[in-house]
């Protein structure tokens, strides 16, 4: 069985009643009053001492798992959205080709780094730097001083933008982190038909964008 701590007052509850049991007689195998017991099972005053002996008292055991909080910025994850076009166009490679070489190769972590001094480059300059670091790291594609950017049409600054949005809702919904969202994004059918120009999907709202890949990933197909 296994349970969040903000989901632990609860479990313990559930057990007590399953055996039958009593705060009362919980506590006394616990050696604490019923008040405490019934504080426990409301989700307060939980420590990793206590939960630990009322639910040794229970015949269950618990582990901890600690996991570093995520931290989302939406300026980084912009930025780096953009570099990924950027990196396309100056590779002659598609976006979803860029990004999961980048995810790949760490040009994805790379940015999400050293992005407050990466992000005061050109794009020119940041295209060079991703390449580098994609190369030490195995990858093919090769530095150059002949590599331009190009000058994006509209309709990739709106594709930029519901991109951001989405990978967001997919960290904060689902706790993906930035390059499994990125990837889950990037490959799947909902961001090839945003990337059509002809399907207007671009002029949509993300969060009419974000249902149609929530389908996608149910059904394994847009509905």
């Amino acid at each position: 069985m296994t349970a969040g701590i903000d989901n632990i007052g609860a479990m313990i509850r559930n057990e007590r009643l399953r055996r039958g049991m009593t705060q009362e007689e919980l506590g006394e195998l616990v050696g604490v009053g019923k008040a405490q017991i019934s504080k426990i099972e409301s989700g307060k005053g939980l420590t990793i001492k206590t939960v630990t002996k009322v639910l040794g008292a229970l015949g269950l055991s618990a582990s901890v798992s600690l996991k570093s909080e995520q931290r989302i910025d939406k300026r980084v994850i912009g930025y780096i959205v953009a570099a990924i076009n950027e990196f396309a166009a100056a590779h002659r490679m598609t976006t979803r080709e860029a990004s999961n070489y980048l995810v790949r190769f760490k040009g994805v972590d790379f940015l999400a780094e050293h992005y407050e001094a990466e992000h005061l480059l050109s794009f020119d300059d940041s295209v060079q730097d991703l390449t580098r670091v994609c190369l030490n790291n195995g990858g093919g594609a090769q530095t150059s001083d002949t590599l331009k950017r190009h000058l994006p049409p509209k309709s990739q600054y709106l594709i930029e933008g519901i991109t951001k949005d989405i990978i967001i809702y997919l960290m904060v919904d689902e706790g993906y982190d930035l390059p499994e969202a990125l990837s889950i994004f990037h490959n799947s059918e909902t961001f090839a038909k945003l990337s059509d120009e002809d399907t207007g999907l671009y002029i949509e709202s993300s969060a009419y964008v974000y249902e149609i890949l929530k389908s996608e990933l149910k059904y394994g197909k847009i509905q």
